[in-house]
């Protein structure tokens, strides 16, 4: 009786050496003739039960051995643009006859391969057409490129000042701008009074030469960064789009379903807008909950005459968190159009060795559990070599009958009994009777029966 009592002690305070996982899903691998790395990609329906760090995820085979795994991020290689200028050396500028102006301007020794020209101008509020040619050394001109050159500043903080073309083998550029001269409405009215009984307004227009200072070449070089990790782009639906007309922004709620979250992409039918915009997450305090910035930036959309430029996302670290929103301020111009929201998951898999003939499942749910420990070298040197790679598949999920209560299998009651002094204490005292019980009962017995 005393070893089952403390055996019972025991058994009890060993509760928190392995995870209370209450969820069960079956890992549907393809036929194999022999043991094979073998990858399964987690999905929302994990991640929404799963804890926080991944920790309670087991690999479990069909005689309910834990098998050694690990958890891997996809990664690509990130390149960086390295951009270099330099100014160009002007040979010949004048007018065209029938309108337009031309200029010849050769790169200085030392100079790159340019992929773009900048044309460096003091004027605002302009549209003018560019056309970029290559001279060979013969004196014939390349087509290289053509495009527009604007700056719409009374409008919006948005201009466009330089014009791309593949790299090639010329040191000459023959530029031909279409306006030699803009017209542009003056800042000032003309108000004309005749005898103080008859008021006439007139617009001034000016013209002014559309004025070069210089001709900058860009060249750019292609420096190999750190690896990122691949996302995929997730629908998400559910969301609450309101605006707010006293404070000019428009909010937008979601919930992610604890999917490992790397940003977000606005879908919106709107053009040629530019709105400063915030993520947050929700931050549980009392009385009330508040929001936490995330990240912050710009999302810009502007297309005219077969230029265009977009910049509709924000990036974050990645996290697991739930609540969300994206603010957007609207400042005094109309909401923009709001279509939907996409998320930037990074895609996780989980990775093991299967061996022909066995059956395999996940077990998961357990938010207190800690991080197994394996021996993974064999896995990791597999995945060096670039061994073939099984794609396994997800089977169901199910409820295991080894809890009863879900919300019971996380808790750690091991550690739970160990503070509870009074409980052990008691323990102990019923433990010291038995074991007094049983020296008085051996000890009447080592006396032998009573004489007579």
């Amino acid at each position: 009786m005393i070893t089952q009592g403390a055996a019972l002690l025991l058994a009890t305070l060993s509760l928190a050496e392995s995870p209370r996982n209450h969820l069960h899903r079956d890992i549907q691998v393809p036929a194999r003739n022999q043991p094979t790395l073998t990858t399964v990609t987690l999905d929302p329906a994990i991640f929404l039960k799963a804890a926080g760090g991944l920790a309670d995820l087991r690999v479990v085979d069909g005689d309910g051995v834990v098998e050694s795994h690990l958890t891997r991020r996809l990664t690509k290689p990130q390149s960086q643009e390295r951009w270099s200028e330099s100014q160009g050396e002007t040979i010949t500028a004048g007018p065209l006859e029938g309108g337009g102006f031309r200029m010849v301007v050769r790169l200085r020794p030392g100079q790159g391969k340019p992929t773009r020209i900048r044309i460096v101008s003091p004027l605002h509020d302009f549209e003018n057409r560019l056309l970029v040619e290559g001279m060979a050394a013969d004196g014939s001109a390349q087509h290289l490129a053509e495009g527009v050159l604007a700056d719409y500043h009374s409008m919006i903080d948005f201009k466009i000042d330089s014009i791309q073309f593949a790299p090639g083998n010329f040191r000459e550029f023959r530029i031909t701008v279409e306006k030699p001269t803009l017209l542009q409405e003056a800042a000032l009215l003309e108000l004309t009074r005749q005898a103080g009984k008859t008021e006439t307004e007139r617009v001034n227009i000016v013209r002014s030469p559309f004025r070069i200072d210089r001709i900058d070449f860009l060249s750019v070089e292609e420096v190999r960064g750190v690896d990122t990790p691949v996302t995929e782009t997730v629908e998400l639906p559910g969301l609450s789009i309101k605006t707010d007309l006293q404070k000019k922004q428009t909010v937008v709620e979601f919930q992610t379903g604890r999917q490992p979250l790397a940003g977000v992409e606005l879908a919106s039918p709107s053009g040629n807008f530019r709105r400063a915009a915030r993520l947050e997450r929700r931050v549980a305090t009392a009385p009330a909950p508040a929001w936490r910035v995330m990240a912050s930036g710009t999302l810009n959309r502007f297309s005219f005459q077969g230029s265009s430029h977009e910049q509709v996302r924000l990036s974050v670290d990645e996290t697991r968190l739930d609540d969300w929103r994206l603010v957007i301020d609207n400042l005094d111009s109309p909401p923009i159009g709001i279509e939907g929201l996409r998320l930037l998951v990074v895609p996780i898999q989980v990775v093991f060795v299967a061996t022909p003939g066995q059956t395999y499942h996940l077990e998961f749910g357990d938010p207190a559990a800690q991080a197994p420990a394996f021996d993974l070298s064999g896995i990791e040197a597999l995945l060096a070599l670039k061994a073939p790679v099984l794609a396994a598949q997800w089977g169901e999920i199910t409820q295991t009958s080894s809890v009863a209560d879900p919300e019971l299998a996380g808790k750690n009651w091991g550690a739970i009994l160990l503070r509870q002094t009074w409980l052990l204490g008691m323990v102990l005292l019923v433990l010291g009777a038995l074991l007094c019980v049983g020296l008085f009962r051996a000890a009447k017995q080592v006396g032998g029966p009573p004489a007579g």
